[in-house]
């Protein structure tokens, strides 16, 4: 008797062995999922909050990327040498144009000043829309105008009275 017994209580610990397992598994799933969706909001609360702070970023680092000395320095250094291109062009531009007034016929003289007064052209939208930017406009120098183009030294166009060197 204590054998049959033994055999029952053997085969209700390998009942009781498989239920304990069969419930195992699937609570272990249930962990495993559930720890997936832990993180998965998380990361969901995370995006979400970057999102939301990102214009208040984008501020702070556009004033501190203004504020770089370095910023600062190059945003300088390209107004003045984008001011003194200009300004040599457009002195160019005019002994450009006495050449080509004193030779009507030469074609080389008249292309040479279209083409002198086109790049003039450029580097005077360039620094306007330089004025402009974000990054740059703050480091205007205090010496140079705020938008070029209306003072004779840097409208890109040769002067009505003919320069000195023409005579």
């Amino acid at each position: 008797m204590t054998n049959r017994l033994d055999r029952e209580q053997l085969r209700q610990d390998v009942r009781d062995a498989n239920y304990a397992g069969r419930r195992t598994a699937p609570s272990a799933i249930a962990w495993i999922a559930a720890l997936v969706g832990v993180v998965a909001v998380i990361a969901l609360v995370a995006y979400g909050v970057k999102v939301a702070f990102a214009p208040a970023k984008g501020a702070g680092d556009t004033v501190r990327q203004n504020e770089d000395v370095n910023n600062r320095v190059a945003q300088q250094r390209a107004f003045v040498n984008l001011h003194e291109g200009v300004q040599a062009d457009d002195l160019k531009i005019q002994v450009l144009a006495d050449a080509a007034a004193a030779n009507p016929a030469d074609p080389k003289a008249k292309t040479d000043l279209q083409g002198t007064q086109l790049i003039c052209l450029g580097r005077v939208a360039d620094y306007n829309a330089k004025v402009q930017e974000t990054l740059a406009a703050k480091w205007l120098p205090a010496d140079l105008p705020a938008r070029l183009g209306a003072d004779p030294s840097t409208d890109c166009k040769p002067n009505t009275v003919p320069s000195p060197a023409a005579s």
